[in-house]
């Protein structure tokens, strides 16, 4: 096994395993008590990207501002804020040469100086000025980028039913890979090294328009109980790859190009590999994680 996972805890902080060394969580970064961590990703300057909020700050939703960790100085730098409690940015991911950062928003619409609405949107920013953001997708969360930078995947969303549907944007034309009410819900697109396969996290068993959804395990806070899946780019009937059973769990990828694949989900931080799973952690909480090909 080769390679390095980072991943998150959110009741004590950032961890690290080296897949090639122990498979023993280190922790390399302490969350201050109180403060909320959300999200993690890493920059091409080599730091980490968090979705992240003071105690001070974090409001009465615990929405998150983006910052950039050096883990080497252990200091924090902002590097998108808030205007007010109800906004939150979640879901960093950086084009490869650091130019642009993206991320999901979520941003209130006043009328009057009531609110009306909160609008969910994919944006982009160079760092260096937070003002000049585009938006790149309306009712849409969750962008990734595949290895060679020439797709992307995205997942939409109903803002009235919340119904989800996965995308992907090849050659500048957007498609739909999995339809709304397939699924209860997902999370965590992914696409795989060689850009063929895009992977998901699915809440529930996969439905047709006129099968009602009848959940045979228990059902949790956030819908029924959650695996892996996989679709080609193709299109064409997912392919389930695990029987986890989470809550809203978070996915990450071999960089290596395996067909292995970790799974972050609440008291369990799992490889799945071979069909087999292996617990590596017990992190408290919902959380992140990344597969690197080397330490940050």
């Amino acid at each position: 096994m080769r390679g390095v996972l980072i991943f998150t805890d959110p009741q004590s902080g950032i961890y690290q395993i080296d897949l090639a060394q122990s498979f023993t969580p280190t922790q390399i970064w302490k969350l201050p008590h109180g403060d909320v961590l959300k999200g993690i990703a890493l920059a091409p300057d080599g730091r980490l990207t968090l979705a992240y909020s003071t105690a001070q700050t974090a409001g009465t939703f615990f929405t998150t501002d983006l910052y950039a960790l050096d883990l080497h100085t252990q200091k924090l730098e902002k590097l998108l804020q808030r205007a007010d409690d109800l906004e939150t940015f979640y879901h960093p991911f950086w084009q490869a040469d650091g130019k642009r950062l993206y991320y999901t928003r979520t941003a209130p619409l006043y009328r009057n100086g009531a609110l009306i609405s909160v609008a969910l949107r994919i944006e982009r920013v160079p760092p260096a000025d937070s003002y000049d953001y585009e938006i790149l997708y309306e009712s849409a969360e969750q962008l990734v980028f595949s290895p060679d930078k020439t797709n992307n995947l995205f997942i939409k969303v109903d803002t009235v039913g919340l119904a989800q549907s996965l995308w992907l944007e090849q050659d500048g034309q957007a498609r739909e890979l999995i339809p709304s009410g397939a699924f209860q819900y997902l999370n965590s697109p992914r696409l795989s090294l060689d850009g063929a396969w895009a992977y998901f996290l699915a809440s529930g068993e996969l439905l047709t328009a006129k099968l009602p959804l009848l959940p045979s395990r228990k059902p949790l806070p956030h819908g029924a109980p959650w695996d892996v899946w996989r679709v080609s780019i193709q299109g064409g009937i997912p392919e389930k790859l695990s029987v986890l059973g989470g809550d809203n769990p978070t996915l990450a990828l071999d960089p290596f190009g395996s067909t292995n694949f970790v799974v972050h989900q609440p008291g369990g931080l799992v490889l799945v590999s071979d069909g087999k799973n292996y617990l590596l952690a017990n992190p408290q909480g919902y959380g992140e994680v990344l597969w690197l090909e080397h330490a940050p």
